[in-house]
C-alpha cells in the first residue's frame, strides 16, 4: 500500500505541474502578465530604493516566463516518468527505490522553483509581496507544503524497520 501511495503522490505532483504548463502555454498572455508585473515592479510601493531592481525589457521578461514553463515541464516529466517506472518495477524493492530518484529530483526542482524563484526572488527581490494585484505568496506557500511533504514522503523507505 505504501508503494501505491508513493506512485499516486508522484503522479499528483506530475499532474500539478503538467496543468501549470498547459495553463501557461494555452493562455500565455494572461499568465505572462504575472511575470511582467512582478519583474516591472509596477504594482509595488514604487520605493526608489528598490525600483532599480525592476526588469522592464520585454525580451528578458518573456525569457524568464519561458524558463519557468520549461522548469515546470521538466518537473512534470521527471515525476511522470518516475511514477510510470515505479509502477513497472513495483515488486522489486531495489528498482523501486531507484525509480523514486527521478521523483525526488523533480520534487526538489519544483521546490526550488517555488521556494527560490517565487518566494525569494519574486516575493522579496522584486517585492511581489507588496502587490495587491499580483501577490501569489499564499498560493506559493501551499505549493511548497505540497512539494515538501511529497519530498519527505518519497524519501522514506517503503519497508517498516
Amino acid at each position: 500500500m505504501i508503494k501505491i501511495s508513493k506512485i499516486v503522490v508522484t503522479m499528483a505532483v506530475s499532474l500539478f505541474f503538467a496543468i501549470a504548463v498547459f495553463n501557461n502555454v494555452i493562455d500565455y498572455q494572461n499568465t505572462f502578465a504575472f511575470t511582467h508585473h512582478t519583474l516591472s515592479m509596477d504594482t509595488t510601493s514604487q520605493n526608489p530604493h528598490f525600483m532599480g531592481r525592476a526588469i522592464l525589457n520585454p525580451f528578458f521578461q518573456h525569457a524568464m516566463f519561458i524558463s519557468i514553463i520549461v522548469i515546470q515541464f521538466i518537473v512534470a516529466s521527471l515525476c511522470g516518468f518516475s511514477a510510470v517506472r515505479m509502477l513497472f518495477v513495483f515488486k522489486n524493492d531495489f528498482k523501486f527505490t531507484q525509480a523514486k530518484a527521478m521523483a525526488l529530483i523533480g520534487c526538489c526542482l519544483g521546490f526550488v522553483l517555488y521556494g527560490l524563484g517565487f518566494m525569494t526572488v519574486a516575493g522579496q527581490w522584486f517585492m511581489m509581496r507588496e502587490s495587491t494585484a499580483w501577490n501569489v505568496q499564499n498560493s506559493v506557500q501551499l505549493f511548497l507544503i505540497f512539494l515538501g511533504f511529497s519530498l519527505l514522503y518519497l524519501h522514506f523507505p517503503e519497508k517498516d524497520r
